[in-house]
């Protein structure tokens, strides 16, 4: 049983039920099964049951279990800032900023290559 204050709450409200104590864990397989993914009888196409299954889904559950396990990650891209970042091309958000003799962050503003594969990017 994974029992998270997330966890527990996506369960009750998944199964409509108030008094489960957390989601079940699978209790057959090997050790990369057993206790380590959702039970499969109560999480059918659950992508993190132990098992394939068709049509997989990564549910709310197996989202609650990330954040309350300290697994989900800012996403820091694009964070604050603005309407013109997320409604512009990527070429208008560039060019905007260079005409206002700012750096284009999060953006390159040069990619110099040397002929091989590498890259050097200048910001």
């Amino acid at each position: 049983m994974m029992v998270t204050p997330r966890v527990r709450e996506e369960a009750r409200q998944h199964f409509a039920c108030d008094i489960l104590e957390g989601a079940e864990l699978e209790n057959q397989g090997g050790d990369g099964t057993a206790l380590t993914h959702w039970e499969k009888r109560v999480f059918e196409n659950e992508a993190m049951t132990g098992t394939h299954t068709q049509n997989p889904v990564y549910s709310r559950l197996t989202l609650a279990l990330l954040e309350d396990s300290g697994s989900a990650e800012e996403l820091y891209w694009g964070r604050k800032l603005g309407c013109d970042f997320v409604r512009k091309s990527c070429g208008e958000w560039i060019n905007n900023k260079i005409e206002k003799g700012e750096l284009p962050a999060p953006f390159c503003n040069e990619i110099k290559h040397d002929g091989k594969k590498s890259l050097a990017v200048t910001r």
